[in-house]
């Protein structure tokens, strides 16, 4: 047999084996299923007012602010104004998005909902969103889930990333663990300085809930075809310089076996 075929073997039985054991690692958060629903989610169903003429909310959802002085918005913070939008491109799909905004003041305007779901699953809740902040503000916008089902200014309440990139639309995501058969999702808006136009809009909204993957999806390694690389997945095996590296393959699997026979209390012999 050819040095270059039994390299081929070598490689195809420890492909083999890490796929194998792979399948007995510790799960990740990787593979995203169909979750809960939203109601309104796309804001294409109304909207109300809620107490005041200034407060018009999309159907499905409640409207929640601060005002006065809260170490989340000091003064002068005051209740944004809320209204459906229709020009397009202040939209993602249908007809309309849902806006709100603040005029020489601080604001930190949310609107939420309730959903039911599986205690202990993980879910990821994500919108499309567009900041305006006239003159800069530190206008931010973000999503959050209260995993207790509690209010949306709690001391649990678990809020993505910021965008406070302006003039564009983007999606904020935040993921969460559920403690309760009932979680809250929510859109927050909160402006640092009371500028003369801060101002954030809504769309396409989701909600999914995610699984425990068994293995991390990675990329292909664009020198190796035959092997995937990626800095944020250590049980792939390296790639390099156009081929693989066996040795730290094999290095790979031996460790996933230790790591899975470990698992269930066997000894394992150096």
């Amino acid at each position: 047999m050819s040095r270059t075929m039994t390299k081929g073997v070598r490689f195809s039985i420890l492909s083999i084996l890490l796929l194998a054991f792979c399948a007995f690692l510790p799960p990740r958060l990787s593979v995203a299923q169909v979750g809960p629903g939203l109601v309104n989610a796309d804001f294409e169903q109304g909207f109300t007012m809620r107490g005041a003429p200034e407060v018009e909310v999309a159907t499905g959802w409640e409207v929640s602010y601060l005002e006065g002085d809260h170490p989340f918005c000091r003064h002068p913070c005051h209740r944004p104004e809320y209204k459906p939008e229709a020009q397009q491109r202040y939209r993602t799909n249908g007809e309309f998005s849902q806006r709100w905004f603040s005029t020489f003041a601080r604001q930190f305007g949310v609107i939420w909902q309730r959903v039911q779901v599986e205690p202990g699953q993980w879910y990821r809740f994500s919108c499309d969103t567009y900041v305006i902040s006239e003159p800069p503000g530190g206008h931010a916008a973000m999503v959050g889930i209260q995993p207790w089902g509690a209010g949306v200014f709690s001391r649990q309440m678990v809020w993505g990333a910021e965008l406070q990139q302006r003039d564009t639309w983007q999606r904020v995501e935040v993921t969460a663990q559920a403690w309760s058969s009932t979680i809250v999702v929510a859109l927050g808006a909160n402006n640092a300085w009371p500028t003369k136009n801060n101002t954030s809009y809504w769309d396409g909204c989701t909600i999914e809930r995610v699984e425990l993957g068994d293995c991390p999806e990675c990329p292909d390694c664009p020198e190796c075809e035959d092997c995937p690389d990626c800095e944020d997945c250590p049980d792939c095996p390296p790639c390099g310089d156009g081929e693989c590296d066996e040795q730290a393959f094999a290095q790979a699997v031996i460790a996933a076996l230790r790591e899975w026979l470990g698992s269930l209390r066997w000894g394992v012999v150096d």
